[in-house]
């Protein structure tokens, strides 16, 4: 699941043109504002869950793999992280934003 995650993000943070026109779904909490990918956890893992390549995962079973893994880690070598863009107190109603990490910090 690491690999097609990271692939994902990566994807989205070049500008994929192909794969950010098949993605959005307002629906799913799945959109972009200012050229950059907002997305709740539930809209992510069903978008991810309808890609061929995805492995079948539960909802529970995809965010315990994504917080166990070292996903802003592996963004920031490419000068990308994802923030919390908006608190709901809860992480599954939160909205996430993959954004440009400051010039400064890279």
């Amino acid at each position: 699941m690491y690999a097609e995650l990271l692939a994902f993000f990566t994807a989205v943070h070049n500008k994929d043109a192909e794969l950010c026109c098949d993605i959005v779904d307002t629906e799913a909490n799945l959109h972009f504002d200012e050229g950059e990918l907002v997305f709740s956890l539930v809209g992510l893992h069903q978008t991810l869950s309808q890609q061929p390549d995805f492995p079948a995962l539960g909802y529970a079973e995809f965010r315990r793999r994504l917080y166990a893994s070292r996903l802003n880690s592996d963004l920031a070598v490419m000068g990308a992280q994802i923030v919390v863009m908006a608190s709901s107190g809860k992480v599954d109603s939160s909205l996430y934003r993959l954004t440009q990490l400051p010039t400064s910090i890279r």
